[in-house]
Order: C-alpha cells, then structure tokens, then sequence
C-alpha cells in the first residue's frame, strides 16, 4: 500500500478531506495515490498536514516497520512522548516499543495498546512527576 493512502487512512480522513484543506481537487489526491509521485510543493502541504510523519512515507510502498513507524506517530503527537517526559519516562517507553517491534505485535494490537496508554496517561495526570 502506498504511503499517502495508507496515512489517510491511519488518521481516519478522506480523500476529499485532504484536498480541502490543501485546496485542491480530490482528484489529484487519487493521481498522487495512483502515481506514489507527489510534487514537492504539494508534499510540503501535505508534511504540514501530518507534521509527526516523516515525509519519506507519503510516497513509498510501506512495509510493516514503516506501517508501525507511522501509528506511533499518530498516537504520540504531543501526548506520550514529548519534551517534559522525564529520561525514566522516555526509556520506559522506548522499552516498550522495542519489545512491541522484537514480537511483531500485529498493528491492531498496537493501536489498542497505545490508546490504553494515552488514556492512562490523560487519566493519571501529569505522569511526569511519577516515579518509575
């Protein structure tokens, strides 16, 4: 599946919601899908659109690691992984990724797991003045 489809899909939105806001025909998006050929000047607002997605993805074939790669980036958009996480934190977290990858836990799973964690961490409070 290519990048583009593939994100749209991740973050819930449609094709035609993509060209509003890019205000452009839904067309083109379906011609970008299509083609895996974006122009640079319609990537950039597209990299605006999804600021924690590495660009490199929109126009590629992904790959499980890279379909892992891009619904990390969906869930930790300023929430669980941000710069106040303290370094116990941030290395919990990065344990746990490391073994969701080593296990290939299926993307479903995943999804779950990392809603459990952003609601936990919305319910909790602050983690960040927790002990780990």
């Amino acid at each position: 599946m290519i990048g583009l489809d593939y994100i749209l899909s991740t973050y819930n939105m449609t094709r035609a919601e993509l060209a509003k806001r890019m205000g452009i025909n839904r067309a083109n998006i379906s011609m970008y899908i299509r083609s895996s050929q974006i122009p640079e000047k319609r990537l950039e607002q597209i990299v605006d659109i999804f600021p924690n997605v590495s660009k490199e993805y929109f126009t590629k074939e992904l790959g499980e690691n890279d379909k892992f790669n891009i619904n990390i980036s969906k869930h930790t958009e300023g929430n669980i992984y941000d710069l106040t996480m303290n370094s116990k934190k941030k290395e919990l977290v990065e344990s746990f990724l490391r073994i969701v990858v080593k296990q290939e836990v299926p993307l479903e799973l995943l999804d779950t797991m990392l809603q459990h964690f952003e609601n936990n961490y919305k319910t909790k409070g602050e983690m960040n003045n927790e002990t780990y």
